[in-house]
């Protein structure tokens, strides 16, 4: 009987033992870097599970029976992609998995530019009191928005909470309830007068 083969990335401990015991019709390996693969398993691998910055087109042409790539990231835009498309390889991403973290961090620097924290707290450090130094409100500001994805997204439900109008720019120019109004990204020219922060 021939098994597919599954090659991971990043080792994952005990739950290397689960996927073993809960999927017995595949041949699971796995190392810590692409770079620890051996030939062997490159040759006949399936399924390549993980991430390393090492995944690049000479990589993939020494696995000549890769059907798909499930990547654990993100982004996609380090992959050989037009390799990736030639030879029919699947790849599946993270999509939206850091955008609970990132659009907080967003919305921190939003904040910290807004009410200028960063020198207030240098001030406070050095006794000085300004009271010149009042920064602007979020209420009411323009929010635009670069891309519509799962981090704008979520980072345009926090800071509706401030009451800001938020813009997106899309391919497509599809509504999404979060935004107040989204245009396609051929609008960025038009739009681009009327905002104060831009994302």
């Amino acid at each position: 009987m021939t098994y597919m083969k599954v090659v991971g990335l990043n080792r994952m401990r005990e739950v290397e033992t689960e996927l073993q015991q809960s999927f017995s019709d595949l041949d699971f390996k796995f190392y810590k870097k692409a770079s620890e693969i051996p030939e062997s398993d490159l040759a006949d691998l399936d399924i390549l599970v993980g991430y390393d910055g090492g995944i690049n087109e000479a990589f993939l042409r020494r696995c000549p029976n890769l059907k798909w790539i499930a990547w654990f990231a993100t982004g996609v835009n380090t992959l050989p992609l037009d390799y990736i498309a030639d030879h029919g390889i699947l790849v599946t991403n993270g999509k939206g998995v850091q955008a609970k973290q990132l659009s907080e961090y967003i919305l921190a620097f939003i904040l910290d530019d807004y009410k200028k924290m960063k020198l207030s707290y240098d001030n406070q450090r050095q006794h000085i009191y300004d009271s010149k130094i009042t920064g602007k409100r979020l209420s009411g500001q323009t929010v635009l928005f670069l891309g519509t994805g799962a981090i704008a997204t979520r980072t345009a439900k926090l800071a509706k909470a401030f009451n800001m109008n938020l813009i997106g720019l899309s391919k497509s120019g599809q509504n999404k309830d979060e935004f107040d109004e989204i245009y396609t990204i051929e609008s960025l020219e038009s739009t681009l007068p009327q905002m104060l922060t831009l994302l």
